[in-house]
């Protein structure tokens, strides 16, 4: 068993500084417009377009602070509950997950949803504002030149554009989320880890199975380790340790997807949470037209 191994460590101080900066500046702007002064200025900002470059500058602050918000509780969240695991089972890392307590392993197709849904809706209430700010200036001073308009106008149907595939994008990982609820990676070995082979069952929701015709397995190493040059950065390197040929006649088992596959020798164990370099075992499976769902599966030596 690894020593080495270390629960998910907290998020950094830089992450959440940038967090709180985005929040409190969203909240200033905003502030700031909706209350008026209490004595008339004649420097602010009384112009249409100036209230609304300020409005529309105080929402994407806010939205940027809530954005990071997000994946920042989630972190905290788990640093905590593995905390509080590792307490409970010391020397078993293996069971300091709440979704590894039962050997039932959930796949990260809420994190693809959440991934995908960040460009669509900040670019989408980017153009709603250059929209809203283009028709204030440009019908209520008519000093735009030619060119300036068609500038703006060029540049709001590329975000446009960019929001529309930002979408498409969005609807494909929903559906495949939609499609993944209630399925889970179940290892047959489990409380001990996998030995020489990961052996486990895909449960598919109900009604779903028949819509698998094909399927393909990949196995990945996924390790973070310091850039090199001695900075602060880390660099993702993403290993495939072997991948199996498109299976057309899916076994099925106990409503599910049969998994049978080697595990390399001499592999490195688990160490999600090490600051120096850390190691993950990925399970890809790819499900044809659906999408792709990948479940992170403990891998360590087996226990004496």
């Amino acid at each position: 068993m690894s020593d080495t191994c270390q629960p998910s460590q907290f998020p950094g101080f830089t992450q959440t500084l940038l967090c709180a900066v985005m929040l409190c500046a969203g909240v200033i702007l905003l502030t700031g417009i909706a209350v008026p002064p209490e004595t008339p200025s004649t420097t602010g900002p009384e112009a249409p377009g100036d209230l609304w470059m300020l409005s529309g500058l105080g929402l994407l602050f806010l939205l940027a602070g809530v954005i990071l918000l997000i994946p920042l509780l989630h972190r905290t969240g788990r640093a905590l509950a593995e905390r509080r695991w590792q307490r409970q089972f010391p020397g078993q890392p293996w069971r300091w997950r709440g979704a590894w307590q039962e050997g039932r392993l959930g796949h990260d197709a809420a994190e693809q949803l959440y991934r995908a849904s960040l460009l669509p809706v900040g670019f989408t209430i980017a153009s709603l504002l250059l929209t809203a700010l283009a028709i204030t200036v440009i019908g209520g001073n008519g000093e735009s030149t030619v060119f300036e308009t068609l500038l703006g106008l060029a540049g709001l149907a590329a975000f446009i554009g960019v929001a529309v595939w930002g979408w498409r994008q969005f609807l494909r990982a929903w559906a495949l989320y939609t499609w993944g609820r209630g399925s889970y990676f179940t290892l047959d070995d489990f409380p001990a880890s996998p030995g020489e082979r990961l052996m486990g069952t895909v449960a598919v929701p109900g009604g779903e199975l028949d819509r698998v015709t094909a399927y393909r397995v990949t196995l990945v190493r996924e390790e973070w380790k310091r850039s090199e040059g001695g900075g602060s950065g880390k660099q993702l390197v993403r290993s495939t340790e072997w991948e199996s040929q498109p299976v057309t006649d899916p076994s099925v088992q106990d409503g599910g997807l049969s998994i049978e596959q080697p595990l390399p020798r001499g592999r490195q164990e688990s160490n999600w949470g090490n600051r120096k370099r850390a190691y993950r075992w990925l399970l890809e499976l790819q499900l044809g037209e659906t999408g792709e769902l990948c479940y992170e599966f403990p891998c360590f030596r087996q226990p004496r």
